[in-house]
């Protein structure tokens, strides 16, 4: 029996360095060297290894990995940096660059900077697309202010096992942390008070805090994704029997708790959710929202299947559509696999049946990223 194909799932790592918010354990005494102490970053290290481990004990390899967004924290360059050492944890399994997909998450962007430029991405471009790695068109950067395709730009689709599964990169993070533009009487207002107590300590920080709170956390998937991705998936999908896609963010609330706050989901949702429907994509992988567990949704003919955090998926004969406890959601949408038009169609919801999404987690217990979203 030839082996299925095997894709590791990562997100949201926020790698970092010597930092105190990665840092495990209540130090009450400064005794342990920071060094020394048990971080995040180390600790998705050590879990990375033990798997590599697991897996040529099982005489397999991955054949894919992705990894939707939030690689570094707060857009620190270091974060960066520390990506592919950190991958590399994962010894001879690790696949090679181009079978490695990646997406900018809101932390990954330069906040403050206008959207589809180059300074928004410089830090993902250097520490990501530098390194090989496949990631989705970049607003910008790939494609222009009119919306036009540029010359060179890269191919967001990535092609698995010969092409049996296709995993598309979409861009949800051009619009994150963009500042809101005042009024023009507010505008001027600021600015003579800039010249009256510009050098004021404290007027500084107010100045910094109130421009702060004109900043959003907006997720948006633009037009122009939506437009290449069909074009992608037309080029390169004709054949393959599963559709994935990946972004950074979330198709509908993933946890328990009350967020309050703007813009908690994409901005132009229902057009996203349409999108992929149309596109038959089976599975959406992505990340944003840390979560233990996920609320149940109405039990349905499952058409799209939605990964939060990190796992393994693997299409396996004989096993129906599993979630494991807590950690990975299906979002579903309305579809009979008995009313697909053709046999290709129905092979690809039969395999959809087939899928079977295996968490991962670096130790129980751990909460790998308090207090972030």
């Amino acid at each position: 029996m030839v082996p299925v194909p095997l894709i590791l799932h990562l997100s949201d790592l926020h790698l970092a360095a010597g930092t105190d918010d990665e840092v495990f354990g209540d130090h009450k005494r400064e005794v342990v060297r920071r060094a020394d102490r048990q971080g995040r970053t180390n600790l998705i290290r050590s879990s990375l290894r033990a798997l590599g481990a697991q897996l040529r004990r099982a005489d397999r390899s991955l054949d894919a990995l992705v990894i939707s967004g939030d690689i570094t924290d707060r857009g620190n360059p270091a974060g960066f940096a520390l990506l592919t050492p950190t991958l590399r944890e994962l010894g001879p399994v690790l696949p090679e660059p181009g079978q490695i997909m990646v997406v900018p998450g809101n932390h990954d962007v330069a906040w403050f900077t206008e959207p589809s430029s180059r300074d928004r991405y410089q830090g993902f471009l250097d520490g990501v697309r530098a390194q090989g790695y496949v990631t989705p068109l970049l607003e910008g950067i790939d494609i222009d202010l009119d919306g036009h395709r540029l010359p060179g730009a890269v191919d967001p689709l990535m092609q698995v096992a010969d092409g049996t599964v296709v995993i598309l990169g979409l861009n949800t993070a051009n619009y994150c942390g963009v500042a809101e533009e005042a009024d023009s009487e507010t505008a001027e207002a600021v600015a003579e008070l800039d010249l009256r107590l510009g050098g004021d300590p404290a007027y500084q920080r107010f100045r910094e805090n109130w421009y702060r709170r004109g900043a959003f956390d907006l997720a948006r998937l633009g037009s122009e994704q939506r437009r290449y991705g069909i074009e992608a998936l037309e080029a390169g999908a004709a054949n393959a029997l599963v559709r994935v896609a990946t972004m950074h963010h979330q198709l509908l609330p993933v946890g328990f708790d009350e967020e309050v706050k703007p813009f908690e989901s994409l901005l132009n949702l229902a057009v996203t959710r349409s999108f992929l429907a149309e596109q038959r994509v089976d599975v959406l992988l992505h990340g944003h929202k840390h979560c233990r567990r996920v609320p149940g949704q109405p039990s349905a003919t499952s058409y799209l299947s939605s990964q939060t955090a990190g796992g393994v998926l693997r299409a396996d004969r004989g096993k129906r559509t599993k979630l494991s406890r807590g950690d990975s959601q299906a979002h579903r949408h309305q579809r009979d696999p008995s009313d697909c038009a053709s046999r290709g169609l129905q092979r690809r919801a039969r395999l959809r049946r087939r899928c079977y999404l295996a968490r991962i987690r670096p130790c129980p217990g751990a909460n790998l990223h308090p207090r972030r979203g």
